[in-house]
């Protein structure tokens, strides 16, 4: 990829400040408003997941219900996704730092808006696939991009706890979004749930064009390679690499166990609960996450400890075996908040270390949305396998046995002892 120079304007960098500004600041014409950061990027969150969440739980309900997917089918289409997803976060938060940030969130709603008036017409599981991929590149060109601005102009020591309220805004979005979903789904059809959700996706692109942080313009102009220090607390390089790899690490077991509960449980419900309950079970799933955001965004007493890692781990291993057991609404509430909770944990922990101790925020932003990814893809693909051979149930259980992996890894003996 090649990126835009001092001496060079990139093509999309002009194509979308056409839109947002004027040359002349003073002049501006669309940008009037100014808001608190936590307003602007909690409305990001909150509005971006709820529609994109609208649309995923719409593209799963599709798939089990309307299409009658397999197991494997329901992995393949989670693994899509998440691949789709993964490789584009590589880049795309170090181009933000290029072409500037608010250029590619702009380009990412239309790109999801766009995904979803497709997923309204839909006719068969081939489709749903693009579909699943569309929505899944254009939301790589929004979160490396969104933490990456964030962490530009949010002081680190107040990093943590923007993170927990910012978290608690987004995920509060997928909380409406899974329950919202399933309930547009049941009571209107799929065309009507995706509609929906490109409706709320020009909302925000209006939001976005018309609204800045009060941190400045830094989303707006390229960079050319912008760093900012890291709030490393005094850490050497080795501590630096231990905890950033640790934080990914747990992030992708996080990840690999939540996304095969969300793609694999609904063959497991089906018969058993309708399309709403399902929904539902997803918006717990956010409820524990988002206690996970207030704790962890509250608290700093887990900082550079690894106690947080085996309660991470515990939790999911717990989550997975409830859930993959249970035969009851209650039991699988348990489970998926479980689950959630893991998850929630692992994500702070991850968002905490690499994009506070990474120098390049850009760079940071990108290797944890890519990390998230890939745990995204492996955990429907696999649990999908072995749902194929075997059963759904047996095929959510085999999700713990990579949780524990991943976990043993980020656990590995540390070469200091002073934190």
């Amino acid at each position: 990829m090649k990126f835009a120079g001092p001496e060079r304007i990139s093509p999309v960098w002009l194509c979308a400040s056409a839109l947002v500004t004027t040359p002349h600041a003073g002049n501006s014409r669309f940008m009037r408003f100014t808001v608190p950061n936590i307003v602007f990027f909690g409305t990001i969150g909150f509005v971006a997941d709820l529609f994109n969440f609208i649309g995923a739980q719409s593209e799963i309900l599709a798939a089990t219900f309307s299409f009658h997917a397999t197991g494997l089918q329901l992995g393949i289409l989670g693994a899509c996704s998440s691949l789709l997803y993964m490789l584009p976060t590589l880049f795309t938060g170090v181009f933000s730092e290029r072409v500037g940030r608010k250029p590619l969130v702009l380009a990412a709603v239309v790109g999801m808006g766009t995904s979803y008036v497709w997923g309204a017409y839909a006719g068969g599981m081939g489709e749903l696939y693009c579909v699943a991929g569309l929505r899944s590149l254009s939301t790589a060109l929004l979160w490396p991009p969104v933490m990456a601005w964030m962490a530009k102009i949010v002081p680190p020591r107040k990093l943590s706890k923007f993170l927990g309220a910012y978290n608690l805004c987004w995920g509060s979005g997928i909380f409406f979004g899974f329950w919202g979903g399933g309930a547009l789904f049941q009571k209107f059809g799929q065309s009507f749930a995706f509609l929906v959700a490109a409706f709320l996706a020009l909302a925000l692109l209006i939001f976005v064009i018309i609204v800045n942080p009060s941190g400045g313009k830094g989303g707006l102009i390229p960079s050319n390679g912008e760093s900012c220090e890291p709030d490393d607390h005094g850490l050497d390089p080795t501590q630096v690499r231990f905890f950033m790899k640790q934080g990914l690490l747990v992030v992708i077991a996080g990840a690999m166990a939540a996304s095969a509960a969300l793609y694999i449980f609904p063959k497991v419900g089906q018969g058993l609960l309708t399309e709403v309950q399902i929904s539902l079970l997803n918006s717990f799933r956010m409820v524990g996450q988002m206690v996970a955001f207030y704790l962890m965004g509250r608290l700093s007493s887990w900082h550079y400890k690894q106690w947080p890692v085996w309660t991470i781990a515990a939790s999911l291993v717990v989550g997975i075996i409830v859930l993959a057991s249970g035969s009851n609404y209650p039991v699988f509430i348990i489970g998926i908040l479980l689950i959630g909770f893991g998850f929630g944990g692992g994500y702070s922990m991850c968002a905490y270390y690499v994009l506070g101790l990474c120098e390049s925020k850009g760079k940071g932003s990108g290797i944890m949305e890519t990390s998230i990814g890939a745990g995204g893809l492996a955990g429907p693909l696999l649990s999908g396998t072995v749902a194929s051979v075997s059963s759904a149930r047996i095929g959510i259980f085999s999700s713990f046995a990579p949780v524990l992996l991943f976990t043993f890894i980020a656990l590995r003996k540390r070469k200091f002892t002073n934190i």
